[in-house]
């Protein structure tokens, strides 16, 4: 009897997922109910630092990097993507390169290069320079850590910090940008200190009622807040399905308290994004 109703359960559990599974909307479906809404082409999600989500395409820098590895390292300038890798040459030693291309990969061009680093370098991006981390001996001499800097604009390479209290999260960029933000339950509460201004958001109830056509019969969640460097506000979310995950990236007017269509995008992770806007 305990056997027959292991089977039973098993059966209702098996029956449960597929049926979920069919009911979860295809990608061209869920394309076509937002077909109507024009995407900002200046909006760019960007996932673990090398997978770059635009309106129209998908650029993964492993992809176009060869036999490099990217080391983290980007940046958006004058509309091109920078970005930096790494090659092990030998034991302790690295070489570091930097490439100018389009937004499509295309142009490749090596815009720097330096050689003779003992440890793997690891870079971070943020405006317009990119900060690179390695060691002058082995990784577990805290002493001989150093943070150098690339900027791509003048080309000026430079040390920043040396020594065991230097950090590369020094320099990092906030990936939710420069207006502090609480969480009281499910509302937001945004500071535009420029402005002295708090915004108070339900992001919700906001993306419900903006796009509540669009979403009957979907499952939905709220992913978080984020903003740029030059002001803009965005709310991030996430379509519940079986499919590469359903983001839905949404700019927030704070003038009139409303959300409006950015990007649709298909990523193969949900963890947190940093979100660019080209200038």
């Amino acid at each position: 009897m305990k056997k027959c109703l292991i089977i039973i359960v098993s059966l209702v559990l098996l029956v449960s997922i597929f049926t979920s599974c069919a009911a979860d909307p295809s990608e061209e479906e869920l394309r076509n109910r937002f077909a109507s809404y024009s995407p900002d082409n200046n909006a760019v999600a960007v996932l673990d630092y090398s997978t770059f989500y635009f309106a129209d395409h998908k650029l993964t820098l492993d992809n176009i990097a060869g036999d490099e590895e990217p080391n983290n390292g980007f940046l958006f300038v004058d509309k091109k993507l920078y970005y930096s890798t790494t090659k092990e040459n030998g034991p302790h030693d690295f070489s570091l390169y930097v490439y100018s291309c389009d937004l499509y990969g295309n142009n490749t061009q090596l815009v720097f290069e330096n050689r003779g680093y003992k440890t793997h370098p690891w870079a971070q991006g943020n405006q317009g320079k990119l900060y690179i981390k390695h060691h002058t001996t082995n990784a577990f001499d805290a002493s001989s850590l150093v943070i150098d800097s690339y900027d791509v604009v003048t080309g000026v390479y430079q040390t920043e910090a040396t020594g065991e209290n230097a950090s590369l999260s020094d320099y990092e960029k906030d990936s939710h940008g420069p207006y502090p933000y609480t969480y009281e339950g499910d509302v937001l509460r945004v500071v535009d200190e420029a402005k002295n201004t708090t915004y108070t958001i339900a992001p919700e109830s906001l993306f419900g009622s903006t796009f509540s056509k669009e979403l009957e019969g979907l499952k939905w969640e709220y992913s978080g807040f984020y903003s740029t460097d030059n002001g803009k506000m965005f709310l991030l979310y996430r379509i519940n399905t079986w499919l590469p995950y359903p983001h839905i990236l949404c700019e927030y007017i704070p003038e009139t308290n409303e959300v409006v269509f950015s990007l649709l995008y298909f990523a193969y992770d949900y963890v947190p994004f940093i979100i660019e806007y080209l200038q």
